[in-house]
């Protein structure tokens, strides 16, 4: 394989659900990344044929470890193509196998972790910009989240599709060696001092007297311990909603 067929199974892997599918889930999107790989390494388009229909079997995983899975079906098929057959029964089954898993480190790390703190320290931006009076660097908050969110998540993306294709015997130390439960904990320490230092700076700056900057903080205290006693997002959404109406009705009366 050139690099270029590498470059070009990366950058397909971006269309993973592009044709999502309820039977059989993300596997067009897959197999799609993977054929320029399956064209260089099996010349013989029957051979190629088979190899891809091995492919379009169930498949599910997180958008963004699915180069993980391309690293290893990668250098799985090329010992196919050179002779050893026996793997042929099995790559379906190592893939789907890590799929699970990673799936949920996936949705735990990124959507769930990473991605909150992100808009949260742009959320502190965007309060800062509009403190200071500089409305015209206003844009500058979603763009940071979208810089650097994305240079990320697509670095990473780029990193594990690499070290998992030259280390294919030892993928699982590869991915020990992510240490994605240290920066988990690193994140939430720092997602709530960053929340902290948010919430310390919209009370201090925007509160226009004592009552609405202590209703602020009760309320946003509230829904933090309401959040991290699982109740159902509806059940947080009104509570809030209701205490902002009595609040607001007895500031009235006030």
């Amino acid at each position: 394989m050139k690099i270029r067929d590498f470059i070009s199974v990366f950058l397909r892997s971006f269309a993973l659900q592009a044709v999502w599918n309820f039977e059989r889930m993300q596997n067009i999107g897959f197999a799609y990344a993977l054929l320029p790989a399956l064209t260089a390494l099996y010349p013989d388009p029957r051979k190629r044929t088979e190899a891809l229909m091995r492919h379009l079997e169930f498949f599910n995983v997180h958008p963004y470890m699915v180069n993980i899975i391309l690293g290893t079906v990668i250098r799985t098929e090329q010992e196919i193509s050179s002779g050893n057959t026996s793997l042929t029964e099995t790559v379906n089954n190592t893939k789907n196998a890590m799929a699970g898993p990673l799936a949920a480190i996936g949705d735990v790390f990124f959507w769930a972790t990473f991605r909150p703190f992100m808009v949260l320290v742009a959320v502190g931006i965007m309060l800062a910009v509009l403190r200071f009076n500089l409305d015209r660097f206003l844009p500058l908050a979603p763009l940071f989240f979208i810089v650097v969110y994305n240079v990320i998540q697509i670095g990473f993306r780029l990193i594990s599709f690499l070290a998992v294709y030259r280390s294919h015997e030892a993928i699982v130390l590869v991915i020990q060696n992510m240490k994605f439960q240290n920066m988990l904990d690193r994140i939430r320490f720092l997602g709530m001092a960053t929340l902290i230092s948010v919430m310390g700076f919209y009370f201090i700056s925007y509160s226009r007297n004592m009552y609405d900057g202590t209703c602020f903080l009760l309320v946003f205290m509230g829904s933090i311990f309401m959040g991290s006693t699982k109740l159902p997002p509806a059940v947080v959404f009104y509570a809030v909603l209701l205490s902002g109406v009595v609040m607001y009705m007895i500031r009235g009366y006030g």
